[in-house]
């Protein structure tokens, strides 16, 4: 019974031994590949050199175009990071200056400190955001 476990062991670890030839051919399959993603690649950059204005659809159109959805935009993210204390800050001041959304909450007598965020109109990007005493 020994020598047979010690037979089945050898059987085992002399089947799992991989054959360098095909070692060699997943290198090669893997060169091959990435060989066709750098073709891939540069026909999408060319593609996009000759298109470019179909790509720079921000540069365009406003994602954020008017006042209601940049408080929603701005009440949603300041709801994520400071909970449900800054419902006590509504309503909310909305501005817009030079291409920036200014939220900001109204300040509370009871408690002190209002949600304050910047909402960049072209892009969405959130350009600042703090809660102020």
């Amino acid at each position: 019974m020994k020598y047979m476990h010690v037979l089945l062991f050898v059987v085992l670890m002399s089947s799992s031994r991989k054959d360098p030839s095909k070692e060699t051919s997943d290198v090669e399959g893997n060169i091959s590949i990435s060989k066709d993603w750098i073709k891939v690649d540069s026909a999408y950059a060319e593609f996009r050199s000759k298109n470019k204005d179909d790509f720079n659809l921000f540069e365009k159109y406003d994602v954020v175009t008017n006042e209601e959805d940049a408080a929603k935009i701005g009440e949603i993210i300041l709801l994520s990071i400071y909970g449900q204390r800054i419902y006590q800050s509504r309503p909310y001041s909305v501005e817009l200056r030079d291409g920036i959304w200014i939220i900001e909450g109204s300040l509370n007598a009871d408690k002190g400190g209002t949600p304050y965020i910047e909402i960049r109109k072209r892009d969405c990007k959130i350009m600042k955001i703090s809660h102020c005493k």
